[in-house]
């Protein structure tokens, strides 16, 4: 009948309407952590600084150390290298020591090679204190970020991953992008000083550092703050749902008088 029909349609779109809110429920949550919050602005503040070394490291050992094109280009292959390997090691120990441990280290040992990069004046100290711990660390500060944020998540994880590493390579990418061309800017506008370049690198993995010591909650926090957002993103949606229940009681009655006796 075609009072039915209706009644039928009406309560299609409401359910429909309830469930798609709760589906994104994970992604919801995520956006309203701090634990996310906090990782994502120290991998934009960390970011900037991330690929000037691996962009200008080439430039310096041509001006400072006196290195070839053809040698030049072996040191920045070596760095890779220890980029991947790095990431490796870094996990492995990060399965054992813990996560942030970790992180936070790694930070720390980028702003120390970071500071010793414009005082190496010989290929020896820059493959001791620039190429092998910069690569080795760097790794990890990018892999690290999403499977803190994955372990802190709980059981929202799985349907959040996409939400998670998106946002993670969002804020990478912002950072990156504007990093290596300020760093040159810098040094034209500072009379070529790798010093105040180095500088400002240390200055962005210090805050970065800063946000992942202050900002990051504790597990009590965080699952108290989880809690209470689960239950203000589920209340919202059981609101919703009562407001689609009465539209679906208002359209039958709409319905109803159309209906064969």
């Amino acid at each position: 009948a075609p009072g039915s029909s209706g009644r039928a349609q009406v309560s299609t779109v409401g359910s429909v309407g309830s469930g798609g809110g709760k589906a994104l429920l994970p992604v919801r949550l995520l956006m309203r952590s701090r634990s996310m919050l906090s990782i994502l602005s120290a991998v934009a503040a960390g970011s900037i600084a991330y690929m000037v070394p691996f962009v200008y490291l080439g430039p310096f050992m041509r001006e400072e150390v006196g290195l070839s094109l053809d040698d030049t280009s072996w040191a920045i292959s070596l760095m890779g290298i220890a980029n991947i390997s790095g990431r490796v090691g870094m996990g492995w120990l990060a399965d054992r020591v813990g996560r942030m441990e970790i992180l936070r280290a790694s930070v720390l040992v980028m702003i120390c090679a970071a500071l010793a990069f414009p005082h190496c004046t010989s290929f020896g100290a820059v493959l001791a204190c620039v190429i092998i711990p910069y690569g080795c660390v760097s790794g990890s500060f990018i892999a690290m970020p999403p499977s803190l944020i994955a372990a802190r998540m709980g059981p929202e994880a799985p349907q959040a991953l996409g939400a998670i590493v998106g946002s993670n390579w969002l804020a990478h990418s912002l950072g990156q992008a504007g990093g290596p061309p300020m760093a040159g800017l810098l040094l034209e506008a500072s009379g070529g000083s790798w010093v105040a370049v180095m500088v400002c690198v240390s200055v962005s993995f210090g805050l970065s550092l800063l946000l992942l010591s202050c900002a990051w909650p504790s597990v009590e926090q965080h699952e108290a703050e989880m809690a209470r957002l689960r239950q203000r993103v589920l209340g919202g949606d059981v609101e919703g749902e009562g407001e689609n229940e009465g539209a679906v009681g208002s359209a039958s009655q709409a319905v109803a008088p159309c209906e064969a006796p």
